[in-house]
């Protein structure tokens, strides 16, 4: 039962991301994820958490940068850096908007919200646990665990 709720979760989530125009536009609050290769973020050795990548994907987006807060970077194989837009109380209640980062261009894409949001919620429980606050850094050492994240 509780796949297929989850599978019910991710087809919706789907079929929403599907009316996003190209570029996607922030203009309403969103939990926003952005994946590149560690190829690329590595290039901004001086930027420990992806703050230059997040900026790069505002203006693509045509947001407003003083809206965003860094919320985590995890480093592995993959990147993933996830910001919130224009929800400074960080709710998971907005929709979760995706862009990847390529050599040449920046696009957006789909991931799921309940991808999201159970991660973010656990780096508030850990922020509230040892009274630190966000941004969270995650490096993956192990090239056993993989953070491709397969959609």
């Amino acid at each position: 039962m509780q796949f297929g709720s989850q599978f019910f979760i991710y087809w919706t989530d789907l079929l929403k991301s599907m009316t996003l125009s190209s570029p996607a536009k922030l203009c309403d609050p969103a939990r926003c994820v952005i994946r590149c290769s560690s190829k690329i973020f590595e290039k901004r050795k001086d930027d420990e958490h992806g703050t230059c990548l997040m900026n790069e994907v505002i203006r693509y987006a045509s947001g407003d940068i003083r809206k965003a807060k860094l919320l985590g970077t995890v480093i592995g194989k993959r990147v993933w850096i996830t910001f919130d837009y224009d929800n400074p109380k960080h709710l998971d209640s907005f929709k979760v908007v995706g862009f990847q980062i390529k050599e040449r261009y920046i696009r957006a894409i789909h991931i799921p919200s309940i991808e999201v949001h159970p991660r973010v919620n656990r780096w508030r429980r850990e922020n509230e646990r040892w009274q630190v606050s966000f941004p969270h850094l995650e490096k993956v050492c192990s090239k056993a665990v993989d953070t491709s994240f397969s959609y």
